[in-house]
């Protein structure tokens, strides 16, 4: 009887701990996608585009620069993925988070700027 009532004891105790280390990675995804919008914007906002609003839960972020210019934003683990079309011509970027949003507008004008 004792044995049955520590084997669930145990049981709910590895559930209880599984449960708390999804929401644990839920929160972390949440604030690094939270992170990712907020740059996302204000490089929107230093280079004259537009973000556009964000999906719930989406780890991609689009700016508008022009007809013939849009950005993609992807956070994946320790980067930020970041892809450009210019009429029809792709370039990507990988930064860290760490780096600032004026640094990442100086990258996509180097890339703009043969």
């Amino acid at each position: 009887m004792i044995e049955q009532q520590d084997r669930r004891a145990e049981r709910k105790k590895r559930e209880e701990h599984g449960r708390a280390v999804v929401a644990a990675r839920k929160r972390i995804r949440e604030e690094q996608l939270r992170q990712l919008h907020l740059l996302a914007s204000e490089v929107a906002t230093l280079i004259g585009g537009t973000a556009r609003a964000p999906v719930a839960g989406n780890a991609w972020m689009f700016v508008d620069l022009s007809e013939s210019h849009e950005l993609s934003f992807y956070r994946e683990g320790d980067q930020i993925n970041i892809r450009g079309r210019v009429d029809g011509k792709r370039y990507e970027l990988n930064v860290s988070p760490r780096v600032s949003s004026a640094d990442i507008v100086k990258a996509i004008n180097k890339r703009l700027i043969p």
